[in-house]
């Protein structure tokens, strides 16, 4: 029993768990937990890969933050409404669709194919407001039936002018100044992107549709009795939700150029994972645009520099296999030349490993070339046809 409570004494006198709970009960420490992870993030990849943040890597990574970020902050925006989005990446990817095809089939012109994404994003957006909002059906059901509606549109739509968009370039510098111009150094798309981000946290902080928004999200019940349309809020998030990820679409078509099979698979479990790490809450009515940024930041590196990490681990062990091998060639051959080897045995397995690590070097040089080429479309050479 002294023993007892003396450890009591001593825990509570030597290890302030209530102070570390004040701590984390501050509002903003919801903050301070994502920002700290991305400085984390930051330094360890810094240190190791050496080269991650040049100025080449940072301004791609810029071009990629526009496009995800414009998701992240569709899908936080309805969030904090209190539902969830999970259809934003088929809409990112009918986007991209809808833009290819008016560019590279149709040369409709910049703004038209403009118009024409966000009018899809109108479209997509009220489909989910009015099922989720008007008709007060659960969010994510619904949306997880548009998912499959709107990928099964794209899967039909997409082998009819796939060939068409692949082989067509358009000849638009302002399409090629969208997908790749600066400012003073800076990537376009994303300068939009920020300007978007500032305004929307502007709205969310100091106007009243923010302010409506959040109410709906922290209690939909309080927020109708206090004289707010609900329904019509929680429509208009979902329109929003959709208009930026058709704006995010138009972005990537103008980078690439092109689409395929597999564009925008997987992106609502990316922005969501963005949305989440970054503090808003899943519950909705408690986020900010900040949280939503850091989140995608911190995304778009830990998926940049595990793929770059595990690239130049392959180079090295097949650089290891080859060197290996060759010096197990050169051992075989000063060992015919002492007169050591009396059979054929021995140069079979020499030349079966040079042989085996010269195809692996090949592959690398390969998978190397392939990079380049991406690289290449992905700054605007496009093919000829």
């Amino acid at each position: 029993m002294i023993n007892r409570d003396a450890f009591i004494r001593f825990r509570y006198r030597y290890i302030p768990d209530h102070v570390v709970g004040e701590l984390l009960a501050k509002r903003w420490m919801d903050n301070a937990i994502p920002f700290l992870a991305l400085i984390v993030v930051l330094v360890v990849f810094g240190r190791i890969l050496p080269g991650f943040y040049s100025i080449s890597n940072l301004t791609d990574l810029s071009r990629q933050f526009a496009e995800l970020g414009l998701v992240v902050l569709g899908l936080t925006i309805v969030m904090l409404s209190g539902g969830i989005d999970l259809s934003v990446g088929s809409v990112f990817g009918l986007a991209v669709l809808v833009a290819s095809i008016c560019m590279n089939v149709w040369n409709l012109g910049v703004g038209v194919t403009l118009v024409a994404c966000l009018a899809l994003g109108i479209v997509c957006g009220a489909i989910n407001g009015i099922l989720v909002g008007y008709l007060r059906l659960r969010a994510f059901l619904t949306t997880l039936v548009t998912l499959i509606v709107f990928r099964s549109i794209y899967e039909l739509v997409f082998p009819g002018f796939s060939t068409a968009i692949v082989a067509n370039i358009p000849d638009s510098t302002v399409w090629d100044y969208v997908g790749n111009g600066t400012v003073f150094g800076v990537p376009f798309s994303f300068l939009v992107t920020a300007v978007i981000a500032v305004l929307w946290h502007l709205v969310l902080s100091r106007m009243r549709p923010g302010w409506r928004l959040m109410a709906v999200g922290g209690a939909r019940r309080s927020a109708h009795n206090a004289g707010i349309n609900v329904r019509r809020t929680i429509c208009n998030a979902y329109i929003w939700s959709s208009v930026l990820c058709c704006l995010a679409g138009f972005f990537n078509a103008a980078r690439l150029g092109s689409t395929g099979s597999d564009t925008g698979v997987g992106m609502e479990i990316t922005a969501l994972t963005a949305v989440v790490l970054g503090g808003n809450s899943l519950g909705g009515g408690r986020g900010s645009v900040a949280k939503a940024v850091l989140g995608t930041v911190i995304v778009l590196i830990l998926s940049n520099a595990l793929i770059a990490h595990q690239h130049v681990r392959e180079s090295r062990l097949e650089q290891e296999k080859l060197v290996v091998a060759l010096e197990s060639r050169t051992r075989l051959a000063y060992a015919r030349y002492r007169g050591g080897v009396d059979t054929q045995l021995d140069a079979l397995d020499a030349d079966r490993d040079l042989f085996q690590a010269q195809i692996g070097l090949s592959q690398l040089r390969l998978s190397e070339l392939l990079s380049v080429v991406q690289l290449y479309k992905a700054l605007g050479g496009g093919w000829q046809s």
